[in-house]
C-alpha cells in the first residue's frame, strides 16, 4: 500500500496566531470560529500589531494582521490593503474590524450547523451511548490473552547463617 503525501500549499503552511507564532490552543492565540461574534471580535481585536500611526508606512510582508487578511479578504482587496500598507493609510483597528467580519462571513453557516448539534444534548447522548454499546460488543484488542495471575517474588539471601529460628521480622527474605 502507498502511502499518500499531503499537499499543502505553502501559502497556507503555517497560519499565524494572534500573536505571530504558529496558531495553537495550547498558545492560547486562535481565533475560535464557533465561538460567539462577540468572542471572535474581542479575539481578532488582540492581534498584536506594532505601534505604527495608521499614516505611516509599514511592512505588509512582516505582518501578522496582514497575514492573517491573506485567509479571507479577496484578492482585489488585498492588493488595495498592501498598497495601504506600503504608502500609509493601513489603520489596525479598521482591518481588524474589516477580518473579524470577514471571519464571521466565512463560517456563518458552519457555525449555525455546530450551534444546533451542540444545542441538541439529546442527540449527542444518544449517539455517545449508541457508540459505546457499539465498543462494548468489539473484543477487547489491547489485551488478546487472559491476564495472568499476579506473580509472587520470594527474595534469596547468600547469609551463610540465615534462619527464620528468631523472632520478628528477618530482614533478609522479608519474611516473619
Amino acid at each position: 500500500m502507498t502511502v499518500p503525501e499531503g499537499i499543502i500549499q505553502e501559502s497556507v503552511k503555517k497560519v499565524p496566531g494572534l500573536d505571530g507564532r504558529k496558531m495553537s490552543k495550547s498558545y492560547d492565540n486562535v481565533i475560535p470560529i464557533f465561538a460567539t461574534e462577540k468572542k471572535v471580535r474581542k479575539q481578532v481585536m488582540r492581534i498584536v500589531t506594532d505601534s505604527k500611526r495608521p499614516e505611516d508606512p509599514k511592512d505588509p510582508e512582516g505582518d501578522n494582521l496582514f497575514s492573517l487578511l491573506q485567509f479571507f479578504a479577496t484578492p482585489d482587496r488585498l492588493e488595495e490593503i498592501r498598497q495601504l500598507y506600503i504608502n500609509g493609510g493601513a489603520a489596525y483597528g479598521d482591518l481588524k474590524k474589516e477580518l473579524a467580519n470577514l471571519i464571521l462571513d466565512e463560517f456563518a453557516e458552519p457555525r449555525e450547523k455546530f450551534n444546533a448539534l451542540i444545542a441538541d444534548k439529546a442527540n449527542i447522548d444518544k449517539i455517545l451511548n449508541e457508540g459505546a454499546e457499539k465498543a462494548r460488543q468489539l473484543p477487547n484488542r489491547s489485551s488478546p490473552k487472559p491476564a495472568r495471575p499476579p506473580v509472587s517474588i520470594k527474595l534469596q539471601t547468600k547469609e551463610p547463617n540465615h534462619d527464620h529460628t528468631s523472632q520478628g521480622h528477618c530482614h533478609w527474605c522479608a519474611e516473619y
